[in-house]
C-alpha cells in the first residue's frame, strides 16, 4: 500500500504525529510500500488559503479545508509525488476525503481506501459548528465529499458513531465502512505503572481547545467537588494559563516533540489519580488512549465516540455532556473510592493494549485490504 497524509508523512506535526505513529505501525505489519505528502506546495497552499478568507478563522478553515480548489491541488501532489509509487503497489490508503484518486492514471486501477477521524456531516454537528447546514455552499460541499467517497472501494472509520454518519449521511454501503479504530501516539508503550497515593485525588485534562473539550463545564465540576475533597486538584495541559481557582493548576502548553516537554507529560500521567476529557464534541478522544496506557481510569462524556473508548464502570466513567453537577458526582466517584479507580485504570490499560495501538490498527488494515484484493482476483 501508499499511504497519502496532508503533510510530511514521518513529521510528527502532521496530523497530531498520527501520520508517523500509523505509517512505523504499517510498516511493521509489512504492508506499506511508501508514504506520501499530499499537501500542496506551500505558495499553492497560500494561495488557497487566500481564496478561501473569511473574517471568522473557523469558517475561513473550514472553507479551506473542504473547498474544491484545495481538493483539486491536493489530488495533483499526491498523483506528482507519488507516481513512481502507484506503479508498484495494489492499494492506497488516503487519511482524511482531501484527495478524488479515481480520476487519476494509474491509481484508477488501484484499491483505493481511506481512513478517517471525522467527515462533514459530524462536523456540522458540533455545537460550535461555523458552517450553516442548509447554506448553498455546505450542501455543495456535502456533496463534493460524497463524491470522494463514491470513488474509494473501501473506508474506514476510527469509530463505529463515524461508521453510522457516512453510512447516513453520505449514503455510503455499510459493506465498505470498516471501524479499525485509533491508536495513542507516542513511541513506546509505557511500562510497569507504579503505585499511586491515594490521596489528594488528582485529575489531569489535557487540550488546547479547551472550550469545546469542556474546559468550562469542568472548571464548574470541580468547584462543586472541593466541597467534599477540599484537597483535590485538577491540572490543565493545553490552554494558555490563566487565572486559576483554588486547586487548579495551569502548565500552559507542553510540546511533546521535545525529551523535556515529553518528560513533563509522562510526570503528570504518572502523579495523577485520573484523565477528564468532558468535551462536547471529540471526533474520537485519542487524549483518552493515553490516559489508559497509564492505568488511568477515565471520566468522558457521552458524546461522540467516547462511550466507544471507556468502558462505563469498568475502564472509566461517563457523564452527561455540559452538566456540571453530573460531572461532579464522577469526579467524587474517583475521588471517594481509590481501590475501585485504580480498578478501573488497571481495566483500561487492558482494554488499551487489545484495541488502541496502531500496530493493532495496522493489522487490521492490512487484514481487510488483503481479504479484499483476493476477492477482486
Amino acid at each position: 500500500m501508499a499511504a497519502i497524509f496532508w503533510g510530511e508523512p514521518y513529521d510528527r506535526r502532521t496530523w497530531s504525529s498520527g501520520s508517523y505513529y500509523l505509517s512505523r505501525a504499517l510498516e511493521r505489519a509489512g504492508v506499506l510500500a511508501g508514504a506520501i505528502n499530499g499537501r500542496p506546495p506551500k505558495p499553492v497552499d497560500a494561495a488557497l488559503k487566500a481564496i478561501a478568507v473569511d473574517r471568522s478563522r473557523e469558517r475561513w478553515m473550514a472553507r479551506y479545508t473542504v473547498g474544491a480548489p484545495t481538493r483539486v491541488a491536493a489530488s495533483l501532489a499526491a498523483y506528482a509525488r507519488g507516481r513512481r509509487l502507484f506503479s508498484q503497489i495494489d492499494a492506497t490508503l488516503q487519511v482524511g476525503a482531501y484527495y478524488r484518486l479515481d480520476r487519476l492514471p494509474r491509481v484508477r486501477s488501484l484499491m483505493r481506501t481511506s481512513y478517517h477521524d471525522g467527515n462533514l456531516g459530524v462536523f456540522l454537528r458540533r455545537p460550535d459548528r461555523v458552517l450553516d447546514p442548509g447554506a448553498r455552499s455546505t450542501k455543495r460541499a456535502m456533496a463534493a465529499q460524497r463524491a470522494v467517497y463514491d470513488g474509494i472501494d473501501v473506508i474506514f472509520a476510527m469509530s463505529d458513531w463515524l461508521r453510522a454518519s457516512f453510512i447516513e449521511d453520505f449514503g455510503q454501503d455499510p459493506g465498505k465502512v470498516v471501524t479499525v479504530g485509533a491508536g495513542a501516539n507516542f513511541e513506546d508503550v509505557p511500562g510497569d505503572i507504579p503505585d499511586r497515593s491515594d490521596s489528594p485525588p488528582r485529575f489531569l485534562f489535557t487540550g488546547k481547545n479547551f472550550v469545546r473539550k469542556g474546559g468550562p463545564t469542568l472548571l464548574e465540576a470541580f468547584a462543586i467537588t472541593r466541597r467534599r475533597h477540599p484537597d483535590a486538584e485538577l491540572w490543565i495541559v493545553g490552554p494558555p494559563p490563566f487565572s486559576a481557582p483554588p486547586g487548579v493548576r495551569c502548565f500552559g502548553y507542553i510540546s511533546r516533540s521535545s525529551p523535556d516537554g515529553d518528560a513533563q507529560m509522562a510526570r503528570l500521567y504518572r502523579d495523577a489519580t485520573a484523565f477528564v476529557l468532558p468535551s462536547v464534541f471529540e471526533p474520537f478522544g485519542w487524549a483518552l488512549l493515553e490516559g489508559m496506557s497509564r492505568a488511568l481510569p477515565c471520566i468522558g462524556a457521552r458524546a461522540c465516540a467516547m462511550p466507544e473508548i471507556i468502558d462505563e464502570g469498568r475502564t472509566g466513567l461517563l457523564s452527561r455532556p455540559a452538566d456540571a453537577a453530573d460531572l461532579a458526582e464522577r469526579l467524587c466517584e474517583i475521588a471517594d473510592d481509590p481501590q475501585r479507580a485504580a480498578e478501573m485504570g488497571r481495566a483500561g490499560r487492558e482494554r488499551f493494549l487489545e484495541r488502541f495501538t496502531w500496530d493493532v490498527v495496522a493489522r487490521k488494515i492490512g487484514a481487510v485490504v488483503g481479504e479484499r484484493l483476493g476477492e477482486r482476483a
